[in-house]
């Protein structure tokens, strides 16, 4: 997508020509829809040459006049948008080569872009994101947070030998749990790539428990057994109790729509019941056979902590009065919570997949578009122009009653089989097929045929049985609650 300070001249769309041209020669699959494609384009911009001054100008009256150029340009005050849909192949689950193909289209652009303002945006774009997000995860974060866990645990215990304890189980559960995940056949996407760092954070807090009373009983057990086997007398009750009402929570995870999400909570639940087992089968093992250290906690020391529960203890109609403020407080925060998001807050602000997004939803709303279906029996169809008419009440039916967010839609949001009609008669080479810009039967029903042989889902079809007629909508609801909102509203039968 590009932002222009004024409207688009000759040498900007000869520029933007050579650039489709250049890439569908260098990727046979490649398609790009553009201004330069419509049917009312200037012959000599079809053909990659320079069209006249005065065609031009004429051209781009037709374009803002134009429903289905709606998604390929407008003019913006004294600038203008332009759009280029590139259309790639159907690639599947590959991303690996969407991702090198969306490389190469980055490349070809930076070699035309003479520095206009503009962004390339796509499910590409994101899904390469969402692939950056899982080599990250496993790559960076992981490290991270497992440094941080032996840092801590160092500071604690003051002893590379006891901090080592504590890891050694938490690494044999978090490799039984990529194995069994990795065996079931499962890859990491930008979820599941946190399980490791869920059972590293969660389940460490067993094994400081656990070394931490046994270090303090070693103060009056020399022998290990039996300094071990007092302390998990005293913390595997609440440790185990505590790792099990985590697990349900996690479980409760496989009810979630995404497999992704099931996926995470399956596993990590299995992960931390095996950090448990660990912790009480692998760790007291181990402490037993290499633990060499004396009695006594050279650890952390916080004299300063026991003071809060103790003023809390000497002021408690002060401790509720805040603790109620807060809830109060946390209430009226929640009464503004929207459900779901859009695909902006998925990233932070400075993430090139936001700003490009953001881009382009703030010149061409819409980002992703969904689509309505409308049949009725084949009875009441009529002629070709009276469904197209009925159509175009429909359109106007639904920007009248139809709010998005308290906002009415347009027309100019929504495009149907009526819209590319008249589109196509926009040409002016075809005012014999279009007289006084308006299609004759003849001419609409070849047009729509046409289209439906082309390949692409037809926006209108007749048959036997009845009229089915297919309307896209270009409006991004935002948030899942007034997309939900907006199926309703669409549904009801007053709309239609």
């Amino acid at each position: 997508m590009i932002s222009l300070d004024g409207p688009p001249d000759a040498a900007t769309l000869q520029r933007l020509s050579d650039f489709v041209a250049e890439l569908e020669a260098r990727e046979d699959d490649f398609e790009v829809l553009w201004i330069g494609r419509l049917p009312h384009a200037p012959r000599a911009l079809k053909l990659n040459r320079t069209p006249a001054p005065a065609e031009l100008a004429a051209f781009l009256q037709r374009v803002i006049r134009d429903p289905v150029a709606t998604r390929l340009a407008r003019a913006r005050g004294s600038g203008w948008d332009l759009a280029l849909l590139v259309q790639l192949p159907a690639l599947g689950r590959d991303d690996a080569r969407r991702g090198e193909l969306y490389k190469r289209l980055k490349d070809t652009w930076s070699e035309f872009d003479p520095g206009w303002s503009s962004a390339i945006i796509g499910l590409p774009a994101v899904r390469g994101a969402l692939r950056d997000a899982v080599r990250d995860a496993l790559g960076i974060y992981f490290p991270i947070n497992n440094l941080l866990v032996v840092l801590i645990s160092l500071f604690v215990f003051r002893r590379f030998g006891r901090v080592a304890l504590a890891l050694v189980p938490m690494l044999q559960a978090e490799a039984l749990t990529t194995f069994i995940f990795l065996s079931n056949g499962k890859s990491f996407n930008y979820i599941t790539a946190n399980i490791g760092t869920v059972l590293l954070v969660l389940g460490i807090a067993t094994n400081l428990h656990l070394i931490s009373r046994y270090i303090k009983e070693r103060e009056h057990h020399d022998d290990r057994r039996i300094a071990f086997r007092r302390a998990a007398r005293i913390v595997a009750k609440p440790c185990i109790v505590a790792n099990l009402t985590t697990i349900l929570a996690l479980l409760s995870f496989v009810l979630a729509d995404k497999l992704a999400v099931r996926d995470f909570g399956l596993y990590s639940a299995g992960g931390l019941l095996l950090v448990v087992l660990s912790s009480f089968t692998l760790l007291p093992a181990l402490t037993v056979l290499f633990d060499r250290g004396a009695g006594g906690a050279r650890g952390l020391r916080m004299p300063n902590l026991h003071r809060l529960p103790r003023w809390a203890w000497a002021h408690p109609k002060t401790v509720l009065a805040g603790a109620a403020i807060l809830s109060i407080a946390g209430a009226a925060g929640t009464s503004a919570l929207r459900v779901g998001s859009n695909i902006h807050l998925h990233f932070s602000k400075n993430s090139p997949v936001r700003q490009a997004a953001e881009f382009a939803t703030e010149r061409f709303p819409g980002f992703v578009p969904f689509e309505i279906q409308v049949t009725w029996p084949g009875q009441s169809a009529g002629t070709t122009l009276e469904t197209l008419a009925r159509i175009d009440s429909i359109e106007a039916a639904i920007a009248d009653q139809v709010e998005i967010a308290g906002q009415k839609m347009t027309t100019g949001e929504i495009l149907s089989a009526p819209d590319l009609v008249a589109s196509y008669c926009l040409n002016p080479a075809k005012g014999q097929q279009c007289p006084a810009g308006q299609p004759t039967e003849q001419t609409a029903a070849a047009l729509l045929r046409g289209a439906a042989r082309s390949g692409a889902a037809p926006y209108l079809r007749r048959d036997s049985e009845g009229v089915t007629a297919r309307l896209t909508v270009f409006r991004d609801p935002g948030y899942a609650a007034d997309g939900l909102a907006l199926r309703d509203a669409l549904d009801r039968k007053s709309v239609v």
